[in-house]
């Protein structure tokens, strides 16, 4: 008996030692992360697999990254000695097409190549490493182009994804970027969401480390949960919750975004993982602005970033921000004006001496008008028209990041430039240019080769800037009428009247009927309706976009403007218009989402603070010019008793006033370089 007993109790033994070891084990392999990763049914839904011989290393500071052979993804601060994810797999991108899904520890892609290690980590020449595969099935071929780019000293990198159909039917796909989260050496966290940004995460238990995914374009789907039901919706191919959970759990994030790829068709998806102490900081306004909806074959990208009426924020911090920065153009730009205005016409008569050389230059070109010596037909008047508005479509179609002109979209495109910004913007011209007609008024349409430079200027700007959904100024301002017939103020003020009245009539007419497109667009029709219903909405927000930018321009009271004729007739009037143009400017096109603290560095806003400051300090250099340039002209002779009273000196401008000028056209361009030098230094940091 005393044997048996001894037996079994040597049995217990060696099963509690054999237990302590396999614990001991576990435990020292992996002291922090030991916790088995599977879901709450018991199945295994992630498994991590050793893989750092596969590895591909951005040595960079604050974040280390590593890339894995099968797209997977690690990230160290340098803050913590752990994986900002569970694992060295503990995040990747996924892929459902049809039943199965597709990413690191499910059914892999089928990786072609992977790049080095490319960039020394510069703003310039970022870091960045190129994952490329496939995934092959009896009936999908999709290519998958992964890139991981990260400038050296940034407390987040940017991911993107390009997803290619190269098959010969359509395929529609769910694609996740998804995580099991693992927040400053703990792996308990609390969920976070940003509705403005659509940035999901989490933050640890002290609140004082964040980190989230920034998603651009926005997607179809959010959620943050435990970790094991992230997994779960992602390995059964499932939609996201659009939800989080505010306790302290075991917890883990993902994005979803849908589409469907016809044959040759691709899309792009990526997102920010960003890190940082505190939500401003971690949601910072240096991240991707995330556009409202998501492109497609008659829906160019940069017409999603134009809201509808459904896409206005609401929020009071938004609003207030708008506010506070039209109430300062307005103040400004009524200051500056008027004290333009009033320098220009006390120094009207010295201004045209100045002008003198463009003016023979205007004469010379006058001398072989064609329109002149064919006597103003109305098919050549038509065939200018139809010049200017290829010439302007083209340029703005330039704004489309990568625009293929011979693609559908990029054709598209094109046509919706020259219908909305050819016809359309040139609307009040053509109605004037009609009246004008009606009235027996001499009147033709022209090119203006200034406001040229300033179509090229804008979209040149907006493309190296990265504006968006771009700057649109300069319109073509092809009526020109008989100056001696505007002597007559009130028929000037009858002409920009009707212009006015036309543009406003535009604006309203192609942004309300989008509330409709917008609530289409969420209905299940089918796809070739939706493709329609979209390219619809995009021309008309892009009507919408340009009509707002012409009419903040024509409130800023520049010459031959309805805000001129405006200003004339009552200044209080014109102030509160071009404050509430601005307003308009401001919360729907440059920041439409952006507290004030995010919009000071955001680039959209800092090219309108710009362009405020640049028209006070010309200005103010007018205003100089002329008074240094007065205090050097020849005073009026002074008679002597018993001879008559010499005539009034002319006042024309000497050497010294041409070298003043050359000095301060020289003084404004330096001044534009360093506004954009300021730019860049505000967008980089």
């Amino acid at each position: 008996m005393t044997s048996i007993k001894t037996m079994v109790f040597g049995k217990m033994i060696g099963i509690l030692c054999g237990a302590a070891l396999m614990i001991v084990i576990l435990v020292g392999a992996n002291p922090v992360q030991a916790r088995p990763p599977v879901s709450e049914a018991g199945n295994m839904v992630h498994k991590v697999l050793p893989q750092e011989e596969n590895i591909i290393e951005i040595p960079g500071q604050p974040l280390r990254i590593q890339v894995g052979l099968d797209g997977s993804l690690q990230v160290y601060h340098e803050k913590y000695v752990s994986g900002a994810t569970y694992g060295s797999a503990g995040s990747g991108f996924f892929i459902a097409a049809g039943q199965n899904v597709y990413g690191p520890n499910h059914i892999s892609f089928l990786y072609s190549s992977k790049d080095g290690l490319s960039g020394n980590g510069s703003s310039v020449n970022p870091f960045r490493v190129v994952s490329r595969g496939q995934i092959k099935s009896d009936a999908t071929l999709l290519e998958v182009i992964q890139t991981v780019t990260y400038i050296n000293g940034n407390n987040f990198f940017q991911l993107k994804w390009e997803i290619s159909n190269g098959g010969s039917g359509k395929t529609c796909i769910k694609a996740y970027h998804a995580a099991d989260l693992y927040f400053a050496n703990d792996d308990f966290g609390i969920g976070y969401y940003d509705p403005r940004s659509g940035a999901v995460g989490g933050f640890n238990q002290a609140r004082d480390w964040y980190m989230v995914f920034i998603p651009n374009p926005k997607p179809a789907h959010y959620e943050e949960a435990f970790y094991s039901t992230i997994w779960d919706r992602v390995g059964t191919a499932a939609d996201l919750q659009d939800s989080i959970d505010t306790n302290y759990i075991d917890n883990g994030a993902a994005l979803q975004w849908d589409t469907c790829l016809q044959g040759g068709q691709s899309m792009m998806v990526g997102d920010q993982w960003s890190f940082g102490v505190s939500e401003a900081e971690v949601i910072h306004p240096g991240g991707p602005v995330a556009p409202f909806r998501q492109p497609g074959p008659l829906t160019p990208a940069i017409t999603t970033y134009i809201p509808t009426p459904l896409d206005i924020s609401l929020d009071p911090k938004v609003i207030g921000s708008n506010l506070l920065l039209a109430a300062i153009a307005m103040i400004v730009f009524t200051i500056a004006s008027e004290i333009l205005n009033r320098t220009l016409v006390k120094n009207e008569t010295f201004l045209q001496q100045i002008l003198k050389p463009l003016k023979r230059v205007g004469e010379l070109t006058e001398r072989v008008n064609i329109t002149k010596r064919l006597g103003h037909p109305i098919w050549f008047e038509m065939l200018k028209l139809i010049l200017v508005t290829l010439i302007y479509g083209f340029i703005f179609s330039l704004l489309e990041p990568g625009w293929n002109p011979f693609s559908l979209t990029g054709v598209f495109l094109f046509i919706t430039m020259v219908i909305a910004y050819g016809f359309i913007g040139l609307a009040d011209d053509i109605i004037q240019w009609a009246a004008a007609r009606r009235w027996k008024l001499p009147s033709t349409l022209t090119i203006r080769p200034g406001n040229l430079v300033l179509v090229v200027a804008s979209t040149a700007f907006s493309r190296v800037f990265g504006i968006l959904p771009g700057i649109m100024f300069g319109t073509p301002e092809a009526f020109d009428i008989n100056e001696i017939a505007l002597k007559d103020r009130k028929t000037e003020n009858a002409l920009l009247r009707v212009a006015a009245g036309v543009l406003f009539l535009i604006l309203f007419s192609a942004w309300l009927p989008t509330i409709l497109t917008g609530l289409l667009l969420r209905v299940n029709l089918p796809d070739f309706i939706l493709v329609l219903i979209g390219g619809m909405e995009s021309f008309l927000l892009l009507v919408f976009a340009i009509t707002v930018q012409n009419i903040f321009l024509q409130m800023l009271a520049l010459p031959n403007t309805f805000g001129q004729a405006l200003a004339r007739w009552n200044k209080p009037a014109w102030a509160a218009c071009l404050f509430a143009a601005a307003m308009l400017f401001l919360h729907t096109l440059l920041n439409p989402r952006g507290s004030l603290a995010e919009a000071m560095t955001s680039a959209n806003t800092l090219f309108f603070l710009i362009t405020i400051f640049l028209f006070l300090v010309f200005t103010i250099l007018v205003w100089l010019f002329f008074k240094i340039a007065n205090s050097l002209k020849k005073e009026p002779g002074v008679s002597q008793p018993g001879f008559s009273t010499p005539s009034t000196a002319e006042k024309k401008p000497n050497l010294w006033v041409w070298i003043l000028l050359g000095a301060i056209v020289v003084l404004c361009l330096c001044l534009i370089v360093t506004a954009v030098i300021v730019y860049i230094v505000l967008q980089r940091k």
